[in-house]
């Protein structure tokens, strides 16, 4: 089964290169990618407001906004 994912990382991110969210989401079938300029390891309480509009909009997504495989049937 496949859901609509979305990948969150932060292009200040001292442990982990951006490269690494880039490898995720291509990893995760369908997945979409989100990068926040400026942000590090963790979430800002400044981009709470805009991180929780974007899980909201990849979790509002209905079958018909998928892809044929990411489909749940």
């Amino acid at each position: 089964m496949s859901l609509p994912t979305l990948v969150i990382h932060g292009d200040a991110d001292p442990m982990l290169p951006v490269s690494n969210g880039h490898a995720t989401a291509s990893a995760i079938s369908g997945a979409k990618l989100r990068v926040y300029a400026g942000m590090g390891h963790t979430l800002p309480t400044e981009l709470w407001q805009q991180i929780v509009g974007d899980i909201a909009q990849v979790a509002s997504l209905t079958n018909n906004d998928l892809e044929p495989n990411q489909r749940v049937v």
